[in-house]
């Protein structure tokens, strides 16, 4: 049996291969951008997300 973590993952990539082309590149992107912010700058994007705000504000 299949822990939660686990079975979330397994959901999102399946969830990934089902996307067109332009929407896996805007998601690599959007995965970019944030494993490559500062602590500090994940914090507010994770904040955005679980807000329900859609696209990524960079600023």
């Amino acid at each position: 049996m299949m822990d939660k973590k686990t079975a979330d993952v397994r959901r999102l990539l399946i969830d990934f291969a089902r996307l067109s082309t332009l929407q896996k590149n805007q998601f690599l992107e959007t995965l970019n951008l944030f494993m490559y912010a500062s602590p500090q700058r994940r914090r507010k994007i994770m904040m955005q997300w679980e807000s329900g705000k859609t696209g990524l504000d960079i600023n």
